[in-house]
């Protein structure tokens, strides 16, 4: 249950998670709630299992734990973990399939705007029977769009440096769809022609859902924006390209 305080996080994460499944991409169950006035996040639990009236336990592992990296380093510019070394790990424990959902996990990122993709939004699910799977999207915000936050009456801009850099490119608005092929083809699956078509197809489905999905207008408008600088192949922000 994550509900509103000072800022207006339920509706706005409620908004990209909508987004995001409504794009195909594996995301947590939720409802958005109020609770007398204010309105709170819902997110139903994905690491238990319901057999015959018995609830099990799914060991979920962050990627800072998957890493060996400590939880405070869950910052690329931190010295935490980079995209590269998430997917290598898919690739080696998980499938091939999880690296691919990664990508568009990526894209959708740079699409709603959420700087603060992090180490710690990624987890790997450790089944009973000994499968291991990326764990569905979680923590998705759109740091974009909350724009000049107030905390306790401090006025605050949400960081455009990202949680994890994206073919070296720190800022998320300076993000083009070709640095998420050359990212996504430095994993070793998928060479950069292939990589841009998913890229490309990833947008566009994310752009078709910003206009089918009844959420924040705020995040929806932002949601916009940046499929049309990407598929236009300019900075995820539409400033010039570099």
């Amino acid at each position: 249950m994550k509900p509103d305080r000072h800022v207006e996080y339920a509706a706005n994460e409620f908004s990209c998670l909508a987004v995001a499944a409504g794009a195909g991409i594996s995301v947590v169950e939720r409802h958005l709630l109020r609770l007398g006035d204010r309105l709170t996040l819902a997110v139903a639990r994905y690491d238990r299992t319901h057999t015959d009236g018995v609830i099990g336990r799914i060991h979920q592992e962050d990627f800072c734990q998957a890493t060996g990296a400590p939880p405070m380093a869950k910052y690329e510019f931190q010295q935490g973990p980079s995209l590269r070394q998430v997917a290598a790990i898919l690739q080696k424990y998980s499938s091939v399939d999880d690296a691919i959902d990664l990508a568009r996990r990526v894209v959708c990122n740079i699409v709603l705007g959420n700087s603060d993709a992090h180490a710690k939004n990624l987890s790997l699910l450790h089944y009973p029977d000994g499968l291991i799977k990326l764990a569905p999207g979680y923590d998705l915000l759109s740091t974009v769009a909350l724009g000049n936050i107030s905390e306790r009456g401090v006025s605050l801009s949400a960081s455009a440096r990202m949680g994890q850099f994206v073919n070296g490119v720190q800022n998320i608005n300076s993000v083009t769809a070709a640095d998420i092929a050359v990212e996504v083809s430095s994993w070793g699956n998928l060479n950069t022609q292939v990589s841009m078509g998913l890229v490309s197809e990833t947008i566009s489905n994310l752009q078709a859902a910003a206009s089918e999905v009844d959420g924040s207008p705020a995040v929806l408008s932002v949601v916009r924006q940046r499929c049309a600088s990407l598929l236009r192949s300019d900075p995820a922000g539409g400033v010039s390209p570099r």
